[in-house]
């Protein structure tokens, strides 16, 4: 009974993906059938292009998921070093107001 949560959460992430993988196989699907391919040729060319597109697109979610926060990161420490620079380097040039 264990499965039934899982078989939902597939049922969840899965439907999406597959709706980008058609949106993006369709156009060259269609290209490929007015050109006047044999279907089964335009079928084996749009299962490749699938097969390319999902790990594509997971490479791509886990490059982003490791490169968010190290640019994050590198942005916080840039600012901070920054505004250290900037405070240390204008406090001698000042001007004493009157």
């Amino acid at each position: 009974m264990w499965l039934v949560p899982v078989g939902f959460l597939l049922k969840w992430v899965g439907l999406p993906i597959i709706m980008v993988l058609g949106a993006l196989a369709v156009p060259v699907l269609l290209l490929l059938a007015v050109i006047g391919l044999p279907f089964i040729v335009v079928l084996f060319f749009g299962s490749v292009l699938l097969t390319i597109t999902g790990p594509v697109l997971a490479f791509g979610i886990a490059a982003a998921k490791v490169l968010i926060p190290v640019v994050l990161l590198f942005l916080v420490v840039r600012w901070f070093w920054r505004s250290r620079t900037v405070s240390t380097d204008a406090a001698p040039n000042a001007t004493p107001r009157s």
